[in-house]
């Protein structure tokens, strides 16, 4: 599968005191398909770079910086070798453990049954409830025809299912993304692409990646 690679010069942020930490590579990755940005980081030395911390990484300088990534770190791997130890840390979107892990429990009712709930209501109230902000909804603002019951599910779960109706045909799909704990609803019609854009085959979509090596 072609692929396009994106070469820059970017700033990763030490926390302050771990002057141990040796960040030797770093790259973040907007997969086809994946709900949030995903990051991964070559280390010699492991440090804060622990398990359930965060990180930031930036690229640029001085007032030019812009933040790639506010991530979350889900493993942290060491290899040994006869010539040195090297740690290997991976992570997603700060965002994403409360979109799929967090439980919702709500009842979304009709009352009187004239006035129905709203899928973007239900999306928006039950991001609020786990700390996640709303973006873009670009999907239709639907009444449902009776009372929506969440019990202890996900907010991507809730999602998925509200865009459900509108992801039948595969020319249009509804694609939730998360981006710095901001969840959105992007609409890729593959058939009517905007005219100042172009068309790229699903079968050739892979992923967008940024990455740098130690300079």
């Amino acid at each position: 599968m072609p692929t396009t690679t994106y070469s820059c010069r970017a700033l990763i942020e030490a926390p302050a005191g771990d002057a141990d930490v040796l960040v030797e590579s770093w790259e973040v990755a907007d997969d086809l398909g994946l709900t949030a940005r995903s990051f991964t980081l070559q280390a010699a030395a492991a440090g804060q770079l622990q398990v359930g911390n965060d990180v930031e990484i930036e690229t640029g300088y001085d007032a030019n910086r812009l933040t790639v990534i506010r991530g979350r770190i889900a493993t942290a791997d060491q290899t040994v070798t006869p010539t040195a130890v090297r740690f290997a840390i991976n992570g997603q979107d700060l965002g994403i453990a409360s979109v799929l892990e967090a439980p919702i429990t709500f009842l979304w009712e009709a009352r009187p049954p004239s006035v129905l709930p709203r899928a973007h209501t239900i999306v928006r109230e039950a991001a609020a409830q786990v700390g996640v902000t709303i973006g873009t909804l670009a999907f239709p603002d639907y009444p449902l025809y009776t009372s929506y019951v969440a019990t202890q599910r996900s907010l991507s779960a809730i999602v998925q299912e509200l865009l459900e109706p509108w992801n039948q045909f595969a020319s249009v799909q509804h694609v939730p993304i998360v981006r710095d704990r901001v969840l959105s609803v992007l609409r890729v019609d593959w058939a009517n692409p905007p005219s100042t854009g172009y068309t790229v085959p699903l079968a050739r979509q892979g992923s967008h990646r940024l990455g740098q090596r130690a300079y």
